[in-house]
């Protein structure tokens, strides 16, 4: 799935790491999915129908420049690794909010 900016990154982990379990388990294409397995995956599944709920608002930097600021956060785990990268934008403009 292509995913240019991360958005779905959260959602396609749990896949991706459910994926990495079938493989380390020896599930092949045909084979029934183990029972722990399945009911994790039914799980994550049942969940997805509320991504149609997700809005993602596209602004880029309002205000004066020398009121930006770039701040990135990395974390990692046994299984997996993130970083998220964020403009903030202070302004003096009432009821103006901007979030990433």
């Amino acid at each position: 799935m292509f995913d240019l900016l991360g958005f779905l990154l959260p959602v396609l982990l749990t896949a991706k790491l459910l994926l990495q379990e079938m493989w380390v388990c020896g599930v092949s294409w045909d084979t029934p999915l183990p029972e722990n397995i399945k009911s994790k995956f039914l799980k994550w599944y049942n969940r997805l129908e509320v991504l149609s709920e997700l809005r993602i608002p596209w602004r880029m930097g309002v205000g004066d420049r020398s009121f930006w600021s770039l701040h990135v956060f990395c974390d990692t785990s046994q299984h997996a690794y993130a970083t998220i990268i964020f403009l903030r934008c202070e302004t003096n403009e009432e009821n103006l909010s901007v979030l990433w």
